[in-house]
């Protein structure tokens, strides 16, 4: 818990020198900022934190306080203004909330999947933006396409399916960035963890599971010439919420 504690303060020293983007998004959403004054987003936030509490091994609010981080990050690396940056890694907090209805089981299964099985887990990204289908502000529709686009790649291929390219949102195609990179990075019951720089390459010439060129080409290429502040990012939020998870009370 010590050698923990001591890893989250220098990690956090760090990020503090590198500019802290990520606490400005932080701020603004997860932890007590002004976006989840509002009563809808409060309760999906509430959502994220329950479910992680009542089932810490499929790690919902881990994955998605890490994908946020990082794509604070890579929006500053592309020259986003201060609020865009925070708005869109905000929102990106919630581009997995469609799977809180789906089965545990099958989300945190070790083995390969069924197809049928398959197809249901692709329909979170249907589910997530239908919950938000009744807010009309302009942070909803940032988060309704972070989470209905952010599978689509860029090359055409993912889910839903319908687009390609630009034509997919700008904020989907940043989040699918930090989406593989946190998968990459992040031990799963089916695969084991990998470390930053294979996840890079992974990502930058591709593999059995994401071939080469589903990616935004030029987001990419924002990530890889910020690799130390993506890396940090990404290490600083594991370590907040490993500190986080450990101040939770046992699962009844």
């Amino acid at each position: 818990m010590v050698n923990t504690m001591l890893a989250v303060r220098d990690l956090a020293r760090a990020h503090s020198v590198l500019g802290d983007a990520t606490a400005a998004a932080s701020e603004a959403l997860g932890y007590g900022g002004a976006s989840h004054d509002q009563p809808f987003w409060a309760f999906m936030h509430q959502a994220l934190v329950g479910a992680e509490r009542r089932q810490p091994s499929l790690d919902l609010l881990g994955h998605s306080r890490r994908v946020e981080a990082t794509t604070a990050r890579l929006c500053v690396a592309l020259g986003m203004s201060r609020p865009q940056a925070v708005e869109i890694a905000a929102a990106s907090l919630f581009h997995d909330i469609g799977k809180l209805s789906l089965p545990i089981a099958i989300l945190t299964r070790p083995g390969p999947l069924r197809p049928d099985e398959r197809r249901l887990i692709n329909q979170h990204c249907e589910i997530g933006a239908s919950l938000m289908a009744q807010e009309a502000s302009a942070f909803a529709c940032v988060a309704r396409n972070i989470a209905l686009w952010h599978h689509q790649r860029f090359d055409g291929s993912g889910y839903p399916g319908g687009l390609a390219g630009r034509d997919i949102p700008a904020e989907a195609r940043i989040v699918a960035i930090a989406d593989v990179y946190d998968a990459l990075r992040s031990e799963r019951p089916y695969k084991p963890a990998q470390g930053h720089d294979n996840a890079v390459r992974v990502m930058v010439y591709g593999d059995e599971r994401l071939p080469q060129g589903a990616l935004d080409t030029t987001i990419l290429q924002a990530l890889c010439d910020c690799q130390l502040d993506i890396s940090v990012t990404w290490d600083c939020a594991a370590l907040r919420h490993l500190a986080w998870r450990m101040e939770q009370p046992e699962p009844a």
